[in-house]
């Protein structure tokens, strides 16, 4: 019986985003005289802030979706867009077209975004946020492991010289697989000596490893006092020949297919595995109000509770009386009523965790004016 506990912890968490500002009119556009976009907006500078979200790291040749949120917006009114790209060579550039080596800017480039308001141009409010949505695509070429950075470049100008104010907003992804969304260790499936496991990736076609330790979660993908539960395209597996009622910490790790690079982070999850069912549970009286009980196991851990007239219906029943909880295999029960009927049952426990084993031991002890009488039903 596995109670209560299903571990689920996620690093990095998806989409992760990075925050960037700009000055709109501290650079001159081309074909610009004199103060820039200030010539036309007034001396005060404009200010606007880029948001980039989206997944961290790319595999080579893979597109991915990204949002480019534009806010913080003030004393910019030009009709604008956005271009965006992947590179290596970031810069404040006014346009991709003007930097050799980078894409483009065309109407046609997923790379380029041409904004329309009711069919005309869009024109930045003096203030406020929109978004903007992009596919990019890592580079076929990229090396495994190499930084790049997502670039954008506002295009607040409208004649053929006034390609805009330039902005980069130096979002930085790695060429190379993300780290799985989500791992979850199913508890409640678990048995004795098996937990079964999932986990989501992002659709890049990515593969995946993950692994198990006990005492703490793997360091690496490479941790050497790790267990290899799982290597390939899916997302599921189980992992098996586990000790019973031992704590397991699970790492998933995003992979390159057919090479051994994998990714900087992992999902993390953690569950344990069901305590094996403890051993009959006996009386031993002393006295007409004090008993001693008794029980076997191999177990780390136990958990005794007792309740008048009727067997405890778990191990976290509210209504029962927690008589010993610990790693000793006998407890002492004092101060009983005579005439009263007491039942009890024993679980094996995993130590800081609600996990219990699938059966319990029980007994009831009757004292019938200070006898040594007790029953017992194993």
């Amino acid at each position: 019986m596995a109670l209560g506990f299903a571990g689920c912890l996620l690093t990095p968490a998806a989409p992760v985003s990075a925050w960037s500002y700009g000055v709109a009119n501290t650079t001159q556009r081309p074909g610009d005289t004199g103060n820039g976009c200030a010539s036309c907006h007034g001396s005060a500078p404009g200010t606007i802030s880029v948001q980039v979200q989206g997944p961290d790291a790319l595999l080579p040749g893979v597109s991915a979706n990204y949002s480019i949120v534009v806010g913080n917006i003030s004393i910019a009114s030009a009709r604008g867009g956005f271009t965006a790209a992947v590179t290596r060579v970031p810069g404040r550039q006014a346009t991709f077209a003007n930097v050799a080596g980078e894409p483009t800017a065309t109407v046609d480039s997923l790379t380029q975004i041409v904004q329309n308001n009711s069919g005309g141009p869009l024109r930045l409010p003096s203030s406020g946020t929109v978004t903007y949505l992009v596919n990019l695509s890592m580079p076929a070429s990229a090396i495994l492991g190499d930084e790049y950075v997502i670039y954008t470049v506002g295009d607040a100008g409208h004649g053929t010289t006034q390609n805009g104010w330039n902005f980069g907003s130096d979002y930085t992804i790695i060429a190379g697989p993300p780290a799985p969304v989500t791992l979850v260790a199913d508890q409640e499936s678990a048995s004795t000596t098996e937990i079964p496991l999932s986990w989501s990736g992002s659709d890049q076609g990515e593969h995946f490893r993950v692994l198990s330790k006990t005492g703490g979660f793997p360091d690496s993908p490479n941790d050497p006092l790790a267990d290899l539960i799982y290597e390939g395209p899916d997302t599921f597996a189980v992992a098996t020949d586990l000790t019973p009622g031992t704590r397991y910490f699970f790492a998933a790790y995003g992979k390159v297919p057919d090479e051994a690079f994998y990714s900087s982070q992992a999902a993390q999850a953690d569950a344990a595995s069901v305590p094996e069912d403890p051993l009959a549970l006996t009386i031993s009286p002393f006295s007409g109000s004090d008993i001693t009980l008794i029980w076997g196991g191999s177990g780390t851990e136990y958990r005794l509770l007792r309740k008048i007239g009727s067997f405890p219906s778990g191990p976290e029943d509210t209504e029962a009386t927690l008589v010993y909880e610990g790693s000793d295999t006998s407890a002492n029960d004092s101060e009983l009523l005579s005439n009263a009927e007491y039942h009890y049952r024993v679980w094996s426990k995993v130590p800081d965790l609600n996990v219990f084993s699938a059966n319990s031991s029980e007994v009831i002890w009757i004292d019938l004016i200070h006898s040594d009488r007790f029953e017992s039903d194993n």
